[in-house]
């Protein structure tokens, strides 16, 4: 059997995907998901913990840096579009954090950008996050957290994770459609 090029990159992102798919299936019940009767007295959907993460950048060669629940990148969400969640965000490090859900249209509340006037997640603190997830697509939440010259946080370390919202009309099809199927008839790569 001969491989293209297209076809080699075809393969590459169906397993790439298949990655992805795998741990979303098994994430809402390793990072916090609520059973169903839990959810109606309160639960949270997800728990998301700031802290120290260590990284393996090259072979052999470990970093620490901050992160979501120990990893870098963070857990990946999944919802479902228009969906009411709760995310209970823990702060594990002496600095002040802040978590910005990038791409939904929700409150300066819960935005979680300064600029907006969300408020912060205290050092050692806790802040839960309440609101419907939208529109559909794929996102990711990192940290707004300002760096200025310490590169020890804010943009330079891996606060950052995403998260994947189901279109409630045909999620299937709007996966394929946006994930396995990237090539139009005659394009080139």
């Amino acid at each position: 059997m001969s491989f293209s090029r297209r076809n080699f990159l075809r393969m590459a992102g169906a397993l790439a995907s298949s990655a992805l798919v795998r741990p979303m299936a098994t994430e809402r019940v390793a990072f916090g998901q609520a059973n169903s009767s839990a959810e109606a007295e309160g639960a949270v959907d997800y728990t998301l913990r700031i802290g120290v993460s260590a990284v393996e950048i090259a072979p052999g060669h470990v970093i620490k840096t901050i992160g979501y629940n120990g990893h870098v990148p963070g857990p990946v969400l999944r919802f479902r579009e228009d969906t009411p969640v709760k995310i209970d965000v823990y702060n594990d490090t002496a600095v002040d954090e802040l978590v910005h859900w990038h791409g939904q249209l929700v409150s300066s509340e819960v935005d979680g950008s300064s600029e907006e006037g969300t408020p912060v997640v205290a050092a050692y603190g806790h802040r839960r996050y309440s609101f419907a997830v939208k529109p559909a697509g794929t996102r990711f939440y990192h940290t707004h957290n300002r760096a200025f010259d310490n590169f020890q946080q804010g943009t330079y370390n891996g606060e950052f994770g995403f998260f994947y919202i189901e279109p409630k009309v045909e999620p299937g099809r709007a996966m394929t459609r946006k994930f396995f199927l990237p090539y139009t008839t005659g394009s080139h790569i």
